[in-house]
């Protein structure tokens, strides 16, 4: 489980947010079906870098020295 604190000037409210056992499986799943050609999985390296980059820049990951584009 975890706890998500939102705070404003209103005050703070705690959430409890409880993750699915196999949280996971549906993205394995869809990387499985892409790869038998059942499926076009929505994902990427590209869109996964990206993804990391944004969150990089949110959390201020200091380790992650510049962003280099695949294009």
């Amino acid at each position: 489980m975890n706890l998500c604190l939102l705070q404003n000037e209103k005050g703070k409210t705690e959430l409890f947010i409880k993750n699915p056992e196999n949280i996971q499986l549906y993205h394995v799943e869809n990387m499985r079906n892409h790869l038998w050609g059942k499926t076009i999985h929505p994902s990427s390296g590209r869109t996964a870098t990206h993804t990391n980059w944004v969150m990089d820049k949110i959390i201020g990951n200091h380790m992650v020295k510049e962003f280099t584009s695949f294009e």
